[in-house]
């Protein structure tokens, strides 16, 4: 959990979507820990996620205190079945608004692309 954004919208609105951001392979998480995560995501059932494998940053607490442990192929690994399982999650949430009225907030222009419009980051 990020805590401290100071997101100006209402928790108790029922079209709430709940976006997920995790780094997969982060230091002493085992198969266990990995086979864990998937349950957890199939059980909350995110409608987003924003999904990274890990990676040592040099100068950080976590480089200086810990030995990088996961190999990067067994993060790749997890990483890919993590994204395959949200992609489906995604999907089905997204057939579910099929047909459906909602409100959106719109701030302006999305700055990389131009022609679509961006909301609240």
């Amino acid at each position: 959990m990020v805590y401290g954004q100071d997101r100006p919208y209402p928790v108790d609105d029922p079209g709430l979507r709940v976006v997920l951001g995790h780094h997969h392979g982060f230091l002493y998480r085992d198969e266990e820990d990995h086979q864990d995560t998937l349950s957890l995501m199939g059980y909350s059932r995110y409608d987003m996620s924003y999904m990274f494998f890990y990676s040592e940053r040099p100068g950080t607490l976590a480089a200086r205190r810990y030995t990088d442990d996961v190999p990067e192929e067994v993060k790749k690994r997890r990483l890919d079945e993590v994204v395959k399982l949200q992609n489906r999650l995604s999907l089905e949430s997204n057939k579910r608004d099929i047909g459906k009225t909602v409100k959106v907030v719109i701030e302006g222009d999305f700055e990389k692309k131009c022609g679509r419009l961006a909301g609240p980051q």
